[in-house]
C-alpha cells in the first residue's frame, strides 16, 4: 500500500491482531509516517483505544448509518448517541477490584514444575547440526480449584505452548505436569484418554478450531462425544 504512494489510506482494522507491545510499536510507526506523508487515513476499528490515540474526527456507524460524527476529543469525551455510550463503556479498562486470592490449603488443581520445551530450530548450524530454540525454561506455577490465572505476554513468550503442555498436546522435554494429584506429563493410552474431558482447550483462532465443512450440530456435541458422552445425551446438552 505505501509502495504505489496513494493518497487516501483506508485501514482496516491492521493492529487488531498483534500483541500490545508489537501494536504500541506499529501505531508509533503509523503515527510518523503520516506525519510525514500527510496521508488522507480512514481508519476502520471497533477499538476506541486506537481511536484516541490516532484519529483527528471520529465517524460512528450502527447498522448501515451514521449514528455520530465529530471531533474525537469531543465524541470520546462527550458521546451523544447511546450507541456511542455504549461502545465506549466496553471499552476495557483495568479493574483491580478486591478479588478472593483463590489460594486454598488443598493441594493445588494444577502443578507445573521446572517444565522446559524447546523446538528443533529451522537451519543448519555449525558442524551441519541443528540447534533447538527454547519455548520454556524450567516454568514453575500452581493454579487452585476454582480460580483464574492470568498467563501474560507478547507473542513468542510461551504462553500457548505451556498450555499446549498442560492438555497433552505436546510432550515436554523436563519437569513435572501435576494435575488433580496425578502426574501426567507422560500419560498415554487409557490413561490420556481419561484426563481429556478433565483438561480441555480453546484455541485462539476459531477458523483453525471449527472446521466450516460441518454443520454447527457437529461441531458443537463432536467433543463431547470423542470423550465418552452418547450422541443422544451431547445432542440434548446442544439443545
Amino acid at each position: 500500500s505505501l509502495a504505489v504512494e496513494p493518497d487516501i489510506w483506508f485501514l482496516d482494522e491492521p493492529f487488531s491482531a498483534l500483541d500490545p507491545l508489537i501494536r504500541r510499536a506499529m501505531q508509533d510507526e503509523f503515527l510518523r509516517l503520516k506525519g510525514m506523508l500527510a496521508k488522507t487515513t480512514v481508519f476502520i476499528t471497533h477499538d476506541f483505544g486506537v481511536v484516541a490515540d490516532i484519529a483527528d474526527r471520529v465517524v460512528v456507524m450502527q447498522r448501515g448509518q451514521v449514528v455520530e460524527s465529530g471531533r474525537a476529543t469531543h465524541v470520546l469525551r462527550q458521546p451523544e448517541h447511546p450507541y456511542t455510550r455504549r461502545l465506549i463503556d466496553a471499552v476495557p479498562r483495568l479493574r483491580l477490584a478486591a478479588r478472593g486470592t483463590g489460594t486454598s490449603a488443598e493441594t493445588p488443581l494444577l502443578q507445573i514444575e521446572d517444565v522446559s520445551k524447546s523446538y528443533r530450530a529451522r537451519g543448519i548450524g555449525l558442524f551441519g547440526r541443528r540447534g533447538r530454540t527454547p519455548a520454556l525454561d524450567q516454568v514453575s506455577l500452581s493454579v487452585a480449584r476454582g480460580e483464574t490465572l492470568g498467563l501474560i505476554g507478547e507473542s513468542g513468550s510461551g504462553k500457548t505452548t505451556l498450555g499446549q503442555c498442560v492438555v497433552r498436546l505436546l510432550d515436554v522435554d523436563a519437569g513435572r505436569l501435576i494435575f488433580d494429584g496425578q502426574p501426567i506429563q507422560d500419560s498415554r493410552g487409557r490413561a490420556l484418554k481419561t484426563l481429556r474431558p478433565q483438561v480441555q482447550m480453546i484455541f485462539q483462532d476459531p477458523f483453525a478450531s471449527l472446521n466450516p465443512r460441518h454443520r454447527v450440530g457437529r461441531i458443537v456435541t463432536e467433543n463431547a462425544i470423542l470423550c465418552g458422552v452418547s450422541r443422544s445425551e451431547a445432542t440434548r446438552r446442544m439443545l
